[in-house]
């Protein structure tokens, strides 16, 4: 019987995201069903804009030949190559007449028999580059002053390099109310650009709530949208701009700001901005807010008071919400509480349902969820405060805010606020040592104490169960890490590049790497327990998906992993 060739499965891995200039190694699976010949498989890079009319220019074609004339055996093959993409690529962008494109094509070049092809999508953003401070940007129609009679419009932004993603603050002034305005827009604005013409893309707009009082600042906040970041491409580009419009009677103003959008990263994310918003109210509310702050240990920075109180960071301002009013705002930014936490208020039929379902739960006007609710509930039932004055607004694993309604105008009501604030920080620090760990973990709390202790300037993140410290003077972190199901992580960090890196899972890979015996002798035994992985700034273990059966393996693996960077990093140099 003639047994026909087949075509195998083509799989790649790269990352989610890649940054132009970058070096990459993707990794091609091939997974056949049984034997088969090849002449040669193949894998490129490849990038082009797609003009207008099916037309189309090439940005980047990086070839590699993986394999060449063989036979495939039954099961899965790794191929992996290196790549490095020009610094200039311009982003993955997906327009209505100009578009960006990339991807990974592998070409499996089957004897006598239809080629294997396979296209894999893949998203590029520009290099993450270091960002300047930012300081607020001030706006004006007439910067000389208004003019009687006719519109004008002044404000301040707080930046104008924008993260995608990111918040973009300010406030407006509107001057000659007696015209009459009718509507105040703040637009965040993109222009696609295509040889040589130019159209909007996509708009964003708050609708501004007109002020009452001649020269009263309208502050907004916008939450920038996940959008594409600035560029210009060959044939084309995007461009982006924040737009201050108002109308009154037959006249309309617009102000446009250009802005430049970049993408997120640490570098990016490393910058500071000023805040954007003018100082709080008049002289008299000024000095009301230091003299509060002063009082309660806080610091007037910008359109808030703020403090570090431990490892969280506590800030507190004025929200005004036109007809709602003005809302007294507190804002705690903390490491992660590792429960995947999300609370907010529930809608009114949800609290009547709740009411009437569960009574006496405390946290019935609240939508409560996390990988566990019972731990996310019992963690929250710990901290918040039946009774409270305070507004829950939302509470997430890093950040919660907190709402009061009223101006903050007198010392009282805002004193008052301020206590209310420094109360709930007393009672997070006191509920996040109770939180319970999973249900998976709760047998071994007192080993992963007993971990913790160990370590110097340690903290366990009970949510999740992941301690982070140092041993002998190194940053290290140990503990679970939850997808779909949990598996338990050991790390180790390096100031100095490790050489080489590798992901290893068996004894049989541990041969082929350039490495010291000293080293190679480590990763036997570290894969004893689970997988090795060794990045330039980094070394982890890798236990099985499941929690460790004795959570005491972890210590030795630390001390393992801190001897293995050593043994790695005595190879960096010129010559090996």
């Amino acid at each position: 019987m003639v047994t026909l060739p087949h075509r195998p499965a083509v799989r790649v891995h790269v990352p989610r995201e890649i940054r132009a200039g970058q070096t990459i190694e993707p990794l091609v699976v091939l997974d056949a069903k049984r034997e088969v010949k090849v002449e040669s498989v193949t894998a490129t890079l490849f990038g082009y804009e797609q003009l207008q009319a099916n037309a189309k220019r090439v940005l980047l074609k990086l070839q590699a030949k993986l394999l060449g004339a063989s036979v495939l055996p039954k099961g899965e093959r790794q191929l992996r190559f290196r790549a490095t993409l020009p610094e200039n690529l311009p982003p993955r962008y997906l327009g209505r007449l100009y578009q960006v494109l990339y991807s990974c094509d592998v070409h499996v070049d089957l004897p006598w028999w239809p080629d294997r092809r396979a296209s894999f999508v893949l998203t590029v953003l520009p290099p993450d580059l270091p960002l300047p401070d930012e300081q607020p940007f001030h706006f004006s129609t007439r910067p000389e002053g208004p003019v009687a009679g006719k519109l004008h419009i002044e404000g301040v932004v707080d930046q104008r390099v924008l993260m995608s993603g990111g918040v973009l603050a300010g406030s407006v002034v509107l001057s000659n109310l007696a015209l009459g305005y009718r509507y105040l827009h703040m637009s965040l604005v993109a222009t696609e650009r295509l040889s040589g013409s130019q159209y909007e893309a996509k708009r964003w707009t708050l609708d501004l709530q007109i002020p009452s009082v001649e020269g009263q600042a309208v502050p907004f906040r916008m939450k920038v949208p996940d959008v594409t970041p600035s560029f210009l491409g060959p044939s084309g580009g995007l461009s982006w701009a924040i737009e201050i419009s108002a109308k009154a009677g037959m006249n309309s103003l617009k102000v446009p700001i250009p802005v430049r959008m970049v993408a997120p990263g640490p570098n990016a994310e490393s910058r500071k901005v000023a805040p954007a918003l003018p100082r709080i109210g008049s002289e008299r509310i000024t000095k009301l807010w230091e003299k509060v702050a002063a009082e309660h240990g806080f610091v007037v920075q910008g359109d808030g008071m703020q403090s570090r109180q431990r490892d969280v960071d506590v800030r507190i301002t004025r929200d005004a919400r036109g007809r709602d009013g003005v809302f007294l705002c507190c804002e705690l930014n903390y490491p992660s509480l590792g429960l995947e936490l999300l609370a907010h208020p529930r809608s009114e039929l949800g609290k009547t349902v709740q009411a009437v379902i569960n009574a006496d739960d405390p946290l019935k006007s609240y939508e409560v969820l996390g990988r566990e609710t019972a731990q996310a509930k019992a963690f929250l039932a710990s901290w918040w405060e039946p009774g409270s004055d305070l507004l829950l607004a939302e509470i997430r694993d890093e950040r919660a805010t907190f709402e009061v309604a009223g101006s903050g105008q007198n010392e009282a009501g805002l004193s008052r606020f301020v206590a209310l604030v420094q109360r709930m920080v007393r009672r997070f620090f006191a509920a996040r040592e109770t939180v319970p760990l999973p249900t998976e973990l709760a047998t071994a709390e007192a080993a992963w104490v007993g971990v913790a202790q160990q370590l110097q300037d340690a903290v366990l993140v009970r949510g999740a169960v992941f301690v982070r410290g140092t041993l002998d003077g190194v940053s290290v972190e140990a503990g679970h890490a939850w997808d779909d199901r949990v598996q338990c992580i050991a790390r180790v960090f390096a100031e100095q590049p490790l050489d080489p890196t590798f992901v290893v899972g068996d004894a049989e890979h541990v041969e082929s790497l350039d490495i010291s015996s000293e080293a190679r002798g480590l990763l036997q035994s570290l894969l004893e327990h689970g997988t090795v992985v060794v990045e330039p700034r980094q070394l982890e273990l890798r236990w099985p998906e499941g929690p460790i059966e004795d959570p005491r393996e972890v210590l030795p693996s630390l001390r393992r992993l801190l001897r293995l960077r050593l043994a790695l990093r005595s190879n960096v140099g010129p010559y090996r």
